[in-house]
């Protein structure tokens, strides 16, 4: 889903705001489900060591930023011991490696707060309500604006926070994404 394309769901009701505006704050309230609720993870792959090197870049798609890195493995699934960065921007193995091998960093990621220009669509379909609920509180706390409502503004922010606690519970549970918590048989 383009930027633009939800910027067009948040005007609704927000009389006179310039497009940009709302696209920008569209962009920010995807940019913050996606970083507190940790929705979408995806694996860099393509990552092949070098004997006697033990730092990595970590290079995600186009348009998106590494806010969290949840493990790392190599090509027979074991877990390897790692440090990252400060900025996300690169991987340190704990031992460096003597023969080159690949290996896949699973991360959490987030639409590029200022580049991105879009986020996958599973998000949209899923938290389409809360993610617009989201941007429109953003508009609506602008202070002076025709369209500055701050109690329908926080009216909207409680439907936004709600859908990052619903989208943690499913990432949880298995409902959504990739489960890290394993549900017990009955």
């Amino acid at each position: 889903m383009n930027f633009s394309d939800l910027a067009i769901k948040v005007i609704p009701g927000l009389t006179g705001i310039p497009d940009f505006v709302a696209e920008e704050r569209a962009r920010d309230a995807v940019v913050e489900f996606c970083r507190a609720s940790w929705i979408y993870e995806a694996d860099i792959t393509s990552i092949t060591t070098s004997a006697g090197d033990g730092t990595y870049p970590i290079t995600p798609d186009s348009g998106m930023v590494v806010v969290a890195v949840l493990y790392v493995k190599d090509e027979n699934d074991a877990l390897l011991n790692y440090q990252v960065s400060s900025d996300y921007a690169e991987i340190t193995l704990a031992d460096t490696p003597a023969d080159a091998f690949d290996i896949t960093i699973r991360a959490v990621m987030t639409p590029d707060p200022v580049d991105g220009t879009s986020f996958p669509d599973f998000i949209y379909d899923r938290f389409k309500r809360e993610i617009i609920a989201g941007a429109k509180a953003e508009c609506l706390d602008m202070p002076n604006k025709p369209w500055t409502d701050h109690t329908e503004a926080d009216r909207q922010r409680k439907i936004f926070k709600a859908g990052i606690t619903r989208a943690k519970i499913d990432i949880a549970t298995g409902r959504l994404g990739s489960s890290r918590v394993q549900m017990r048989a009955w």
